[in-house]
């Protein structure tokens, strides 16, 4: 029973956090704490344009906080927040930090 608790909570609160990333037009890899060692790599590592797209994404989700309103419903829907670039740099981070470990 308890699995089934923990499962129905996992579904609702990435629904909850998808439809929260999705009204600024954010992923959920914009939210990860870029000073963690993992993220700085992934950062460091990947492409111009993904660091550009992140940095747009983030511009304008502070833009729309500051005006309290969220994207056009329509432009919400087109949004992916969990669609993951910078994973795979992450887990090549975090094994070279815990080869140096």
């Amino acid at each position: 029973m308890s699995a089934g608790l923990v499962r129905w909570a996992r579904t609702a609160y990435k629904t909850s956090l998808g439809r929260s990333l999705a009204a600024y037009g954010l992923q959920h890899e914009d939210i990860m704490i870029h000073d963690h060692p993992d993220m700085e790599f992934a950062l460091k590592h990947c492409s111009p344009e993904i660091r550009e797209n992140r940095s747009r994404r983030l511009r304008r989700a502070m833009d729309l906080d500051a005006k309290h309103v969220s994207l056009p419903q329509e432009i919400q829907e087109m949004q992916t927040p969990f669609k993951y670039e910078l994973q795979e740099l992450m887990a090549e981070g975090r094994a070279l930090r815990e080869e140096r470990e």
